[in-house]
Protein backbone atom coordinates (compact mmCIF):
# COMPACT_ATOMS: atom_id res chain seq x y z
CA UNK A 1 0.00 0.00 0.00
CA UNK A 2 1.33 3.48 -0.90
CA UNK A 3 0.66 6.99 0.35
CA UNK A 4 1.70 10.58 -0.36
CA UNK A 5 4.53 12.11 1.62
CA UNK A 6 4.89 15.92 1.91
CA UNK A 7 8.43 17.36 2.15
CA UNK A 8 8.77 21.09 2.89
CA UNK A 9 11.54 23.11 1.32
CA UNK A 10 11.29 26.82 1.94
CA UNK A 11 7.68 27.91 1.42
CA UNK A 12 6.68 25.01 -0.84
CA UNK A 13 5.78 21.35 -0.30
CA UNK A 14 7.05 18.67 -2.63
CA UNK A 15 4.96 15.49 -2.99
CA UNK A 16 6.28 11.95 -3.27
CA UNK A 17 4.44 8.63 -3.57
CA UNK A 18 6.05 6.17 -1.15
CA UNK A 19 5.40 2.71 0.30
CA UNK A 20 6.61 0.68 3.26
CA UNK A 21 8.91 -2.31 3.01
CA UNK A 22 10.26 -4.62 5.69
CA UNK A 23 14.02 -5.13 5.51
CA UNK A 24 16.02 -7.02 8.14
CA UNK A 25 13.15 -6.74 10.56
CA UNK A 26 12.84 -2.98 10.09
CA UNK A 27 10.16 -1.01 8.28
CA UNK A 28 11.63 1.36 5.65
CA UNK A 29 10.06 3.78 3.20
CA UNK A 30 10.66 3.26 -0.51
CA UNK A 31 10.17 5.98 -3.13
CA UNK A 32 7.83 5.05 -5.92
CA UNK A 33 7.71 8.35 -7.86
CA UNK A 34 7.91 12.13 -7.55
CA UNK A 35 4.50 13.81 -7.98
CA UNK A 36 5.48 17.52 -8.14
CA UNK A 37 4.89 20.67 -6.14
CA UNK A 38 1.79 20.81 -3.95
CA UNK A 39 -0.94 23.17 -5.18
CA UNK A 40 -3.69 24.98 -3.31
CA UNK A 41 -5.29 21.72 -2.18
CA UNK A 42 -3.24 19.63 0.30
CA UNK A 43 -1.53 16.57 -1.18
CA UNK A 44 -2.67 17.51 -4.68
CA UNK A 45 0.16 18.51 -7.07
CA UNK A 46 -0.05 21.53 -9.34
CA UNK A 47 -1.01 20.78 -12.96
CA UNK A 48 2.04 20.14 -15.06
CA UNK A 49 2.71 22.68 -17.82
CA UNK A 50 3.72 21.34 -21.16
CA UNK A 51 7.07 22.55 -22.39
CA UNK A 52 7.05 23.73 -25.98
CA UNK A 53 10.27 23.17 -27.81
CA UNK A 54 10.33 24.75 -31.28
CA UNK A 55 11.77 22.63 -34.03
CA UNK A 56 13.78 25.56 -35.38
CA UNK A 57 15.02 28.87 -34.03
CA UNK A 58 15.05 31.91 -36.31
CA UNK A 59 17.28 34.63 -34.80
CA UNK A 60 16.80 38.20 -36.01
CA UNK A 61 19.54 39.83 -38.03
CA UNK A 62 22.10 41.79 -36.00
CA UNK A 63 22.90 45.40 -36.91
CA UNK A 64 26.06 47.15 -35.69
CA UNK A 65 24.86 50.06 -33.62
CA UNK A 66 27.32 51.05 -30.87
CA UNK A 67 30.21 52.49 -32.88
CA UNK A 68 27.90 53.84 -35.58
CA UNK A 69 25.68 55.65 -33.05
CA UNK A 70 28.71 57.12 -31.26
CA UNK A 71 30.13 58.63 -34.44
CA UNK A 72 26.70 59.84 -35.54
CA UNK A 73 26.28 61.60 -32.18
CA UNK A 74 29.71 63.22 -32.52
CA UNK A 75 28.80 64.52 -35.99
CA UNK A 76 25.50 65.81 -34.59
CA UNK A 77 27.26 67.67 -31.76
CA UNK A 78 29.29 69.55 -34.41
CA UNK A 79 26.17 70.11 -36.54
CA UNK A 80 28.17 68.57 -39.38
CA UNK A 81 25.17 67.72 -41.54
CA UNK A 82 23.55 71.13 -41.07
CA UNK A 83 26.81 72.96 -41.80
CA UNK A 84 27.39 71.10 -45.07
CA UNK A 85 23.79 71.53 -46.21
CA UNK A 86 23.63 75.26 -45.43
CA UNK A 87 26.79 75.89 -47.45
CA UNK A 88 26.02 73.58 -50.38
CA UNK A 89 22.24 73.89 -50.72
CA UNK A 90 21.41 76.94 -48.61
CA UNK A 91 19.22 74.92 -46.25
CA UNK A 92 19.80 72.67 -43.25
CA UNK A 93 16.34 71.05 -43.58
CA UNK A 94 16.19 70.05 -47.21
CA UNK A 95 13.41 67.62 -48.16
CA UNK A 96 14.81 64.17 -48.78
CA UNK A 97 18.37 62.94 -48.27
CA UNK A 98 20.85 65.81 -48.33
CA UNK A 99 24.57 65.97 -49.24
CA UNK A 100 25.37 66.39 -45.54
CA UNK A 101 23.73 63.08 -44.62
CA UNK A 102 25.46 61.17 -47.41
CA UNK A 103 28.87 62.61 -46.58
CA UNK A 104 28.57 61.95 -42.83
CA UNK A 105 27.50 58.37 -43.53
CA UNK A 106 30.41 57.97 -45.94
CA UNK A 107 32.83 59.40 -43.34
CA UNK A 108 31.57 56.92 -40.72
CA UNK A 109 32.16 54.11 -43.18
CA UNK A 110 35.73 55.25 -43.83
CA UNK A 111 36.44 55.32 -40.09
CA UNK A 112 34.92 51.94 -39.23
CA UNK A 113 35.35 49.86 -42.37
CA UNK A 114 37.66 51.59 -44.88
CA UNK A 115 38.03 48.46 -46.99
CA UNK A 116 34.36 48.49 -48.00
CA UNK A 117 34.21 51.68 -50.07
CA UNK A 118 33.24 49.72 -53.17
CA UNK A 119 30.50 47.98 -51.17
CA UNK A 120 29.24 51.14 -49.47
CA UNK A 121 25.60 50.63 -50.49
CA UNK A 122 25.33 47.15 -49.00
CA UNK A 123 27.46 48.02 -45.94
CA UNK A 124 25.15 50.85 -44.86
CA UNK A 125 22.19 48.47 -44.82
CA UNK A 126 23.95 46.27 -42.24
CA UNK A 127 24.05 49.18 -39.76
CA UNK A 128 21.55 51.40 -37.96
CA UNK A 129 22.51 54.37 -40.17
CA UNK A 130 19.29 54.29 -42.27
CA UNK A 131 17.30 54.65 -39.04
CA UNK A 132 19.57 57.37 -37.62
CA UNK A 133 19.48 59.34 -40.89
CA UNK A 134 15.74 58.71 -41.39
CA UNK A 135 16.41 57.38 -44.88
CA UNK A 136 15.02 54.49 -46.89
CA UNK A 137 17.31 51.60 -47.95
CA UNK A 138 16.60 52.53 -51.57
CA UNK A 139 18.18 55.98 -50.98
CA UNK A 140 21.66 54.47 -50.74
CA UNK A 141 22.94 54.26 -54.28
CA UNK A 142 26.35 54.80 -55.79
CA UNK A 143 25.17 57.80 -57.83
CA UNK A 144 23.67 59.46 -54.75
CA UNK A 145 26.96 59.23 -52.86
CA UNK A 146 28.91 60.61 -55.83
CA UNK A 147 26.49 63.53 -56.20
CA UNK A 148 27.11 64.41 -52.56
CA UNK A 149 30.81 64.83 -53.39
CA UNK A 150 29.95 67.06 -56.35
CA UNK A 151 27.95 69.28 -53.98
CA UNK A 152 31.08 70.26 -52.05
CA UNK A 153 33.69 70.14 -54.79
CA UNK A 154 33.21 69.93 -58.57
CA UNK A 155 34.88 71.10 -61.76
CA UNK A 156 32.96 73.77 -63.64
CA UNK A 157 33.03 73.45 -67.42
CA UNK A 158 31.81 77.06 -67.69
CA UNK A 159 34.57 78.71 -65.63
CA UNK A 160 37.17 75.97 -66.24
CA UNK A 161 37.91 76.06 -62.51
CA UNK A 162 37.33 73.81 -59.53
CA UNK A 163 34.49 75.08 -57.33
CA UNK A 164 34.96 73.95 -53.75
CA UNK A 165 33.21 74.64 -50.44
CA UNK A 166 35.70 72.61 -48.43
CA UNK A 167 37.75 75.50 -46.92
CA UNK A 168 34.57 77.21 -45.70
CA UNK A 169 33.22 73.98 -44.18
CA UNK A 170 36.53 73.24 -42.47
CA UNK A 171 36.75 76.76 -41.04
CA UNK A 172 33.25 76.65 -39.54
CA UNK A 173 33.80 73.21 -38.04
CA UNK A 174 37.14 74.27 -36.55
CA UNK A 175 35.59 77.31 -34.89
CA UNK A 176 32.78 75.15 -33.46
CA UNK A 177 35.31 72.63 -32.15
CA UNK A 178 37.31 75.37 -30.41
CA UNK A 179 34.14 76.67 -28.76
CA UNK A 180 33.35 73.17 -27.49
CA UNK A 181 36.96 72.43 -26.49
CA UNK A 182 38.79 75.75 -25.89
CA UNK A 183 42.55 75.96 -25.57
CA UNK A 184 43.96 76.22 -22.04
CA UNK A 185 44.36 79.77 -20.74
CA UNK A 186 47.44 81.56 -22.12
CA UNK A 187 48.01 78.76 -24.63
CA UNK A 188 48.38 79.37 -28.36
CA UNK A 189 47.34 77.01 -31.09
CA UNK A 190 50.26 74.79 -32.10
CA UNK A 191 49.79 72.85 -35.32
CA UNK A 192 51.53 69.98 -37.06
CA UNK A 193 51.65 69.81 -40.86
CA UNK A 194 52.73 66.88 -42.98
CA UNK A 195 52.39 65.58 -46.52
CA UNK A 196 51.67 61.98 -47.46
CA UNK A 197 51.71 60.52 -50.99
CA UNK A 198 48.72 58.32 -51.83
CA UNK A 199 48.88 55.91 -54.80
CA UNK A 200 45.86 55.97 -57.13
CA UNK A 201 44.56 53.27 -59.42
CA UNK A 202 42.37 55.47 -61.60
CA UNK A 203 43.56 57.33 -64.66
CA UNK A 204 41.02 60.17 -64.84
CA UNK A 205 42.08 62.23 -61.82
CA UNK A 206 43.85 65.40 -63.10
CA UNK A 207 46.01 65.54 -59.94
CA UNK A 208 47.39 62.00 -60.34
CA UNK A 209 51.02 62.21 -61.44
CA UNK A 210 54.30 60.41 -61.03
CA UNK A 211 55.85 61.15 -57.67
CA UNK A 212 58.05 59.94 -54.83
CA UNK A 213 56.16 56.68 -54.25
CA UNK A 214 55.80 55.83 -57.94
CA UNK A 215 59.06 53.86 -57.99
CA UNK A 216 57.79 51.61 -55.20
CA UNK A 217 54.16 51.18 -56.23
CA UNK A 218 54.43 51.75 -59.99
CA UNK A 219 51.24 53.81 -59.66
CA UNK A 220 50.45 57.47 -60.16
CA UNK A 221 49.89 59.37 -56.94
CA UNK A 222 48.33 62.41 -55.33
CA UNK A 223 49.70 64.20 -52.28
CA UNK A 224 47.57 64.78 -49.19
CA UNK A 225 48.70 67.22 -46.50
CA UNK A 226 46.88 67.78 -43.20
CA UNK A 227 47.04 70.53 -40.57
CA UNK A 228 46.43 69.08 -37.09
CA UNK A 229 46.11 70.71 -33.68
CA UNK A 230 48.71 69.59 -31.13
CA UNK A 231 46.33 70.28 -28.22
CA UNK A 232 43.75 67.61 -29.06
CA UNK A 233 44.80 66.22 -32.47
CA UNK A 234 41.88 67.89 -34.24
CA UNK A 235 42.34 67.91 -38.07
CA UNK A 236 41.97 71.63 -38.79
CA UNK A 237 42.40 71.63 -42.57
CA UNK A 238 43.71 69.58 -45.46
CA UNK A 239 45.05 70.07 -48.98
CA UNK A 240 45.22 67.79 -52.01
CA UNK A 241 48.19 68.46 -54.32
CA UNK A 242 49.36 66.99 -57.62
CA UNK A 243 51.49 63.88 -57.22
CA UNK A 244 54.66 65.60 -58.42
CA UNK A 245 54.56 68.32 -55.73
CA UNK A 246 57.44 68.42 -53.26
CA UNK A 247 56.81 69.19 -49.59
CA UNK A 248 58.43 72.64 -49.81
CA UNK A 249 56.01 73.72 -52.55
CA UNK A 250 53.04 73.24 -50.21
CA UNK A 251 54.21 75.66 -47.50
CA UNK A 252 52.72 78.69 -49.28
CA UNK A 253 49.29 77.04 -49.17
CA UNK A 254 49.81 76.36 -45.47
CA UNK A 255 50.64 79.99 -44.65
CA UNK A 256 47.61 81.31 -46.51
CA UNK A 257 45.32 78.78 -44.82
CA UNK A 258 46.62 79.59 -41.33
CA UNK A 259 45.92 83.27 -41.96
CA UNK A 260 42.38 82.49 -43.15
CA UNK A 261 41.79 80.53 -39.95
CA UNK A 262 42.95 83.49 -37.83
CA UNK A 263 45.70 81.46 -36.20
CA UNK A 264 48.23 83.90 -34.62
CA UNK A 265 51.69 84.35 -36.11
CA UNK A 266 54.33 82.01 -34.77
CA UNK A 267 57.48 80.05 -35.52
CA UNK A 268 57.60 77.29 -38.13
CA UNK A 269 59.82 74.31 -37.39
CA UNK A 270 60.32 71.81 -40.20
CA UNK A 271 62.47 68.84 -41.04
CA UNK A 272 64.75 68.32 -44.03
CA UNK A 273 61.82 67.21 -46.20
CA UNK A 274 60.63 70.82 -46.40
CA UNK A 275 64.00 72.29 -47.38
CA UNK A 276 64.74 73.06 -51.00
CA UNK A 277 68.18 73.27 -52.60
CA UNK A 278 67.84 77.06 -52.66
CA UNK A 279 67.05 77.07 -48.90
Amino acid sequence: MSWIRRVRRGKQYYLYEVTSKLENGKVKQKLIRYLGVEGDEPKVPKPKTKRIRPDKIFPERSFRAGDVSLLWQLADSLDLIGTIDRITTGSSHENGPSPGKYLVIWAINRILDPESATQLESWVKTTTLPMLAEMEPSDFTKDAFLRSLDAICAYSTETQHMNTHIPQIEEILYQKWRIMYPLPIQTSEIVAFDLTPIPTFGKECPLAEKGHKTKETHQLQINLSVVTSKFNSYPIAHFVHPGSFHSISTVSNLLVRLKELNIPNGTIIWDRGYTSKEG
